[in-house]
C-alpha cells in the first residue's frame, strides 16, 4: 500500500476540498467507533452531537477554546467548522485539549494535523489528577470550554480532589463512584469571567442526591446554569443511556438572571439500524429554542430559580417540561365503519359494534363524575425478580421474563424466551414468581412502562428478572387486576411513568410508581369497562391471527413458486 500511494501527492492543495484528508479521517474514526462497541464512546462523540453543542455555544474569531476530555478532538474541529461556515478566519482560534489515553491522544494529534491545525495544544494526562493546561501554578482560562466526559466514571480521582491545589472543587466533592460533576467543576474553574461552557452528562446528575445535590444547589444559587437540554436516547457509541447538555454562563444577560431554560429534545431524532441520530432539523429546532429563550408548549420552558428550589434543587427535565403528546379523540363509529369496509375481515366484527354501542350508549352504570383519584401505592403491591447469581448463564427449564419479552400491544412474547436453572428459581429467585392474571411492567431501560397481562401459564415455573415489576391488586374487591392492566396501559398512567423516568440507566423506582394518581371507579363499573375492552382485545387477537396466517400463506406461496422455478431451471 505504501508503494502504491507513494506515487500520488496528497497535499491539501491537490484536492477540490482542501479538508478532504481531514474529512476522510473523521469518516474512518466514526466507522471505527461504531464497530468498537463501548470502546468507541471513549474516544469519539458523534459528529452531529458535537455540532449541536458547538452551535449552542457560538464560538467567535480569536477565542481560546478548550476540551479537557478531548478524545479524538471532534468537538474542537467542529468549532473550526463553525467559524468557516460563518466565513470567519478560523486560524485566529486558539485550541487546547487534554486526553488521558495514549492511543486516543495520538489519534487526536493526527486528527488536528490532517485538518491543517498546526497551532493547537493537545496535552496527555489525567485531567482531574494532573491537569496539564496550566501556566506556572495556575490553570489556563478560556472563553469557551466544551466536553463530553466519560459517563459516571468511578475511580475518577476523589482522593486527589480532597487536596486540590487549583481550588477546582469549591462547590463540593462528588461521590467516588460518579465523576460527572468533578469534570463539570474542573471546566468551570477554567472559564474566564465572561466565559461559557457546555458539557454532556448523564441524566443522573440532574437529580441524584448526596454530594451531587449540594453541588447542584451551589450552581443554581450562584445563577451559573443557563440551560438544561435533554438529548434523545441511544445517541452515543457503546451506551444507550440518555444524556443532557448543561450550559453554563458566567455572564448571563440581565433578562435571564435567576432563570434556567429547560429544553426537552428527547423526541428529536431519527432511528437508525445501530443507534439514533440527530438530523439537521433536530439541531436547528433545539438551537432556535435556545437562542430565542422562550417557552414553547411541550418542548421548552423558562423556569425561575424559586420553582427549582421548591423541587429541592431537582433539575429533572420532566418536572418542568411536559412533553407527552395529547391523544386525539377517536370516533368509534368511524373506526367501526372503516373496519366494516375490510371485506376479508367483515365477518369477524358484527358483534363488536353491538357490544360497544350497547355498553357506551345504554349503560348508565359508568359514571366518571363520581370517580375519585387514588395513589397506586394504596391499591397495589409490587414484586420484582432478583438478579440471578452464580451460574446465571446456565440453561435450565424455568422461564425468565425480561423487558424484551413484553410487547407494545400488552402481550407476552413466549417465543425466544430465556430459561434458567431450577436451583436459581428456588434459591435465588425467592420473589418474582409469576401467577395467572399478574400484570408485568418493565421498570427500567428504554422500554420502561410496557405492560402485559398474564392470561396463560404455558410453563410450570415462570419468573420475572430484576428489570420487571409484578403488579398485583391488594384487594380485588376494590380494584380488579384486569381493570388495573388497562389502567396501566392507558396514556393517563404512561404519561405519569414517563414524568418519573430517571436514574443512570433510566427507569421508575418503587416509591415513584406508588405516587402515580389514577381514577378509581366502583367495582361494577370496572367490570363493565373490562367487558368492553376485553371484547376489543378479542377482536385484535383474532385479527392478528388472521394476519399471521396470511403472512404464513404468503411465505408458503413464495417457497412454492421459487422452488418450482429452481427445479425448472435445473
Amino acid at each position: 500500500m505504501i508503494n502504491h500511494f507513494s506515487v500520488y501527492r496528497f497535499r491539501n492543495t491537490d484536492f477540490d476540498d482542501p479538508d478532504l484528508l481531514g474529512r476522510a479521517y473523521e469518516f474512518l474514526m466514526a466507522h471505527f467507533a461504531e464497530t468498537a462497541g463501548r470502546k468507541g464512546g471513549e474516544f469519539y462523540t458523534p459528529n452531529m452531537v458535537s455540532k449541536l453543542l458547538v452551535d449552542l455555544l457560538q464560538p467567535k474569531e480569536g477565542m481560546r477554546i478548550a476540551d479537557p476530555t478531548v478524545g479524538s478532538g471532534s468537538m474542537l474541529i467542529q468549532c473550526i467548522e463553525y467559524i468557516k461556515n460563518k466565513n470567519g478566519d478560523w486560524r485566529t482560534l486558539l485550541l487546547f485539549g487534554q486526553e488521558k489515553n495514549l492511543y486516543t491522544w495520538i489519534i487526536c494529534r493526527m486528527n488536528m494535523y490532517l485538518h491543517g491545525i498546526w497551532n493547537s495544544r493537545i496535552e496527555r494526562g489525567d485531567t482531574i489528577r494532573d491537569p496539564k493546561l496550566i501556566k506556572g501554578e495556575k490553570l489556563l482560562l478560556f472563553d469557551i470550554v466544551i466536553a463530553n466526559p466519560p459517563f459516571s466514571l468511578s475511580n475518577w480521582g476523589a482522593e486527589a480532589a480532597q487536596n486540590d491545589s487549583y481550588d477546582r472543587f469549591k462547590f463540593g466533592i462528588p461521590s467516588k463512584n460518579y465523576g460527572d460533576l468533578a469534570f463539570l467543576q474542573h471546566m468551570l474553574a477554567t472559564l474566564r469571567d465572561t466565559g461559557r461552557m457546555g458539557v454532556i452528562l448523564p441524566h443522573g446528575v440532574l437529580f441524584r442526591g448526596g454530594a451531587e445535590k449540594k453541588i447542584r444547589q451551589a450552581l443554581i444559587d450562584d445563577d451559573l446554569i443557563e440551560a438544561i437540554i435533554g438529548l434523545p436516547p441511544n445517541l452515543f457509541y457503546g451506551t444507550s443511556i440518555p444524556a443532557a447538555i448543561i450550559l453554563i454562563n458566567k455572564n448571563k444577560k440581565p433578562a435571564q438572571k435567576g432563570q434556567i431554560l429547560f429544553i426537552d429534545g428527547y423526541n428529536c431524532y431519527k432511528e437508525e439500524r445501530s443507534q439514533n441520530i440527530l438530523r439537521p432539523k433536530d439541531i436547528e429546532k433545539i438551537v432556535t429554542a435556545f437562542r430565542k429563550c422562550k417557552s414553547e408548549n411541550r418542548f421548552s420552558r423558562i423556569v425561575d430559580s424559586q420553582e427549582i428550589t421548591g423541587f429541592d434543587y431537582n433539575l429533572n427535565i420532566p418536572l418542568y417540561v411536559e412533553n407527552t403528546i395529547e391523544e386525539k379523540s377517536i370516533n368509534i363509529n368511524q373506526v367501526l365503519s372503516k373496519i366494516s369496509k375490510l371485506k376479508t375481515l367483515e365477518k369477524e366484527y358484527p358483534d363488536l359494534g353491538s357490544i360497544i354501542s350497547t355498553e357506551l350508549n345504554g349503560n348508565d352504570n359508568i359514571q366518571p363524575d363520581m370517580w375519585k383519584f387514588v395513589k397506586l401505592g394504596d391499591l397495589v403491591e409490587l414484586e420484582t425478580g432478583k438478579r440471578a447469581k452464580g451460574g446465571a448463564l446456565r440453561e435450565g427449564t424455568v422461564v425468565s421474563i425480561g423487558g424484551e419479552h413484553i410487547n407494545e400491544s400488552g402481550y407476552i412474547n413466549w417465543e425466544n424466551i430465556k430459561f434458567i436453572p431450577e436451583d436459581l428459581y428456588d434459591k435465588h429467585l425467592t420473589q418474582g414468581k409469576v401467577q395467572m392474571n399478574d400484570i408485568l411492567m418493565v421498570k427500567d431501560g428504554a422500554t420502561t412502562g410496557k405492560v402485559a397481562l398474564v392470561k396463560e401459564l404455558p410453563f410450570e415455573k415462570i419468573a420475572v428478572n430484576e428489570h420487571v415489576f409484578i403488579v398485583r391488586s391488594k384487594n380485588t374487591d376494590i380494584i380488579g387486576n384486569q381493570f388495573l392492566f388497562y389502567l396501566l396501559f392507558s396514556s393517563l398512567c404512561q404519561n405519569q411513568i414517563k414524568k418519573r423516568f430517571h436514574g443512570v440507566v433510566g427507569g421508575i423506582n418503587r416509591s415513584d410508581f406508588n405516587t402515580i394518581q389514577v381514577p378509581l371507579p366502583s367495582i361494577s363499573e370496572q367490570r363493565d369497562i373490562v367487558k368492553i375492552l376485553s371484547a376489543v382485545d378479542a377482536k385484535i387477537a383474532s385479527t392478528q391471527q388472521i394476519l399471521d396466517e396470511t403472512t404464513l400463506l404468503r411465505k408458503g406461496i413464495m417457497q412454492r413458486l421459487l422452488s418450482e422455478k429452481l427445479r425448472k431451471k435445473k
